[in-house]
């Protein structure tokens, strides 16, 4: 609610711009929402139940922006972060709010938002699973290195990069001192390094600014000869690729199906959910012996392969070849002769396979942030009865939903899983059938 109720407008002309504004909710993102002179005020790492001396800094046409001054009253879901970099650090933007009330808004900010885009009545208490942990569950961390070869993570908003030697959100393997070693072995030129991690090993991917050289790969052998604690590292510059070491982890899928992943491919990050999220999209769509299931942005075969497992019939897309490479690695490996991968963009597949009259029952997507939004008309021509989204970006799986829905597909099922503890994000499962 609005404790001063002023035109915004002429509080912003003041010289003094500072209000109280108790915080009501949250948006999907780092922002607390309160009310100004009429107004929405968007406040950074707040809670709801937040009472807050709030400096208005910025005017758009729906709503104003706030920067916290003082916390006059705490929320009962506010705490102390645990993590000594937050706020700093752009990594976790809820770490200030109880776990359990991180849950219980993410839910309400799935069932609210996609209530109001596909005219549905979704409980909250029911579309969301929390993680069996909020720390120690991140297999694989991005961090950014600047030029004097400090690494950590970019401030909220910004490109200022926050040095950290700890990230208490990954899992207990992921030793940043050891990528640090590593960044000053190979002296300059590294832009990003990511860490992937199993039970077992450590892999880093180097980003490098220039071209790749035989200094780095000889630098990269030494470091990893003496044994730094990382087991196997790849270099990568804009044009080539190369592995040195042991540089691929295992992901287990399910029991008795586990999958190994090259260190620089796409793989979910919380593996204890990934299992969840696998068996409810085998649940969802009634994979089983004989069905025919197309895999779109399949990676390196996290729901393919165990599709195949159920003897479904699989074809899996996907446009980065060390992906499909992986995939295909690992299909030798298990010897498994109904799988089938193709390395090439989504829109290519599809306009190919509804040419060639392909007709799945089952169509899985699992795209990129920015959504299938394009995709969502010739992913319909196919007339696949069921189609299972995959999204951890909320606004662009409703709009896509929307358009879903539009082509005679009616959404089914949605299920939440908190793959990100203190962050807004969140794994969603949708499942869609044709009408």
């Amino acid at each position: 609610m609005a404790l001063i109720e002023r035109d915004s407008s002429e509080l912003l002309q003041q010289k003094q711009r500072t209000v109280t504004v108790e915080i009501s909710d949250m948006t999907f993102g780092r922002l607390g929402v309160g009310r100004v002179g009429g107004k929405a005020v968007m406040v950074p790492f707040t809670a709801p139940g937040d009472l807050v001396e709030v400096e208005l800094i910025r005017e758009h046409k729906s709503y104003l922006e706030g920067r916290p001054l003082k916390v006059l009253r705490s929320s009962p879901s506010r705490r102390t972060a645990p993590c000594r970099f937050f706020p700093r650090c752009g990594g976790c933007d809820w770490q200030h709010i109880t776990y359990d009330a991180q849950v219980a808004l993410k839910a309400r900010l799935v069932a609210r938002t996609l209530s109001h885009a596909l005219g549905l009545e979704i409980d909250p208490d029911e579309v969301l699973e929390p993680a069996p942990r909020e720390f120690g569950y991140r297999s694989r961390v991005r961090l950014k290195v600047d030029k004097g070869g400090q690494i950590g993570f970019y401030e909220a908003a910004s490109h200022r990069l926050v040095p950290v030697d700890e990230c208490l959100v990954a899992l207990p393997r992921i030793e940043i001192e050891s990528a640090r070693k590593l960044v000053h072995a190979l002296g300059c030129g590294a832009r990003e390094i990511v860490l992937a991690a199993d039970a077992k090993r450590l892999v880093a991917t180097i980003y490098l600014q220039g071209d790749l050289g035989i200094r780095e790969i000889e630098q990269a052998a030494r470091f990893v000869e003496h044994n730094f604690g990382i087991s196997g590292v790849i270099l990568r510059d804009a044009r080539r690729r190369e592995v040195i070491g042991e540089a691929k982890i295992v992901v287990e899928i399910e029991d008795g199906l586990a999958l190994e992943i090259d260190g620089d491919c796409f793989s979910q990050v919380n593996h204890e959910l990934n299992r969840r999220l696998v068996a409810l999209a085998m649940e969802m769509g009634h994979v089983g012996q004989g069905v025919q299931l197309l895999d779109l942005y399949c990676g390196a075969g996290n729901f393919s392969f165990a599709a195949a497992k159920r003897g479904a019939m699989v074809l899996g897309v996907d446009n980065d070849p060390v992906a499909v490479q992986c995939a295909e690695r690992n299909l030798q490996r298990l010897q498994l002769g109904n799988i089938r991968f193709v390395a090439t963009n989504a829109e290519q597949a599809l306009s190919f396979l509804a040419r060639a009259g392909y007709r799945p029952d089952v169509v899985v997507l699992d795209p990129p942030r920015a959504g299938a939004g394009p995709l969502m008309a010739e992913v319909v021509k196919l007339r696949a009865s069921r189609v299972l989204y995959v999204s951890c970006n909320l606004p662009t799986l409703a709009r896509d939903l929307v358009q879903l829905r539009g082509l005679g597909f009616k959404v089914e099922r949605i299920r939440g899983l908190d793959f990100f503890p203190n962050t807004h994000h969140v794994e969603l499962l949708v499942s869609a059938v044709l009408t």
